[in-house]
């Protein structure tokens, strides 16, 4: 009998031994794979252009990376992203806490890798809130200058549905500015805490613009969303503007939160535009 207990003993031993280390084993497994997935993150690479559209001054933006950007093989999707009034090409990052977000989606797989574009979208000496690319030059400007500069520079796909715009407060006009006149170039239309004014408005049912709010094009978007805060000051604005959109039969979802024309508003807009884009 002891011999027989002896040699269960040793055996329970040596099980224990054997699983422990191949618990081991899996922690440092685990452990490489966690620090390799810490490891990827955002960076910013601040650039300039040339801006044909504005006289051929030069301009400034800035472009966030994947940290494994120069490993990846193949082109990835755009984002072009657009501060609002009084903002600049560093708004998102600072006050948006960009960065933040891009990481904690990166890092948990949430989001589909991209090169995120921000642009200076404010032209001086020119009107930037007015109807389409000569109402805002800086539509005119993204068309003819940012987009071609970065599918020339980055790895960035050329395809309709792998480019994105998104816009708050003022960039949100000038996303819907380029959501009516250049349907044909983004796949994702994402204007936040925004509106047309009413001379905008009054402008775009004088009945000079009919065949641009008639092109097909415009409901074709994989995704056009518009949010707005409930709490926000342009709330109403927006509501006619949603009403103006009704009446000339284009497409477009809406989404409303808590909250008013401030940066935690377009920071969960933002975030949950990433978990979207580019999977329709």
């Amino acid at each position: 009998m002891n011999s027989i207990i002896k040699c269960l003993i040793i055996g329970i031993i040596s099980l224990i031994i054997s699983c422990q280390g191949k618990t081991r084993e899996n922690i440092r497994s685990e452990e490489t794979q966690d620090n390799t997935y810490e490891a990827l993150h955002y960076e910013v690479v601040s650039v300039s252009y040339i801006s044909n559209g504005l006289g051929g001054i030069k301009r400034n933006l800035n472009i966030c990376l994947p940290s494994d950007y120069d490993t990846i093989t193949h082109n990835l999707p755009a984002l072009y992203l657009f501060h609002g009034y009084g903002g600049d090409e560093s708004s998102w990052i600072g006050s948006g806490n960009l960065l933040q977000s891009l990481n904690q989606a990166y890092r948990s797989g949430r989001m589909v890798p991209m090169v995120v574009v921000l642009p200076f979208c404010e032209p001086e000496g020119s009107n930037f809130t007015g109807v389409g690319p000569e109402g805002d030059l800086f539509v005119k400007e993204v068309v003819e200058d940012i987009i071609p500069f970065v599918e020339s520079n980055y790895k960035v796909s050329t395809l309709r549905e792998n480019r994105a715009v998104g816009g708050l407060s003022a960039g949100g006009m000038q996303t819907l500015n380029l959501a009516l006149f250049f349907p044909e170039l983004f796949g994702y239309v994402y204007p936040m805490s925004t509106c047309f004014q009413n001379y905008a408005l009054n402008a775009l049912s004088s009945g000079e613009y009919d065949n641009i709010l008639n092109n097909p094009e415009i409901n074709n978007f994989k995704k056009f969303l518009i949010s707005m805060g409930i709490q926000d000051a342009m709330y109403n604005q927006c509501q006619k503007t949603l009403q103006f959109l009704d009446d000339h039969n284009i497409h477009y979802n809406y989404w409303e939160s808590e909250g008013g024309h401030e940066w935690p508003v377009w920071s969960l807009n933002f975030e949950y535009m990433l978990v979207e884009l580019f999977r329709m």
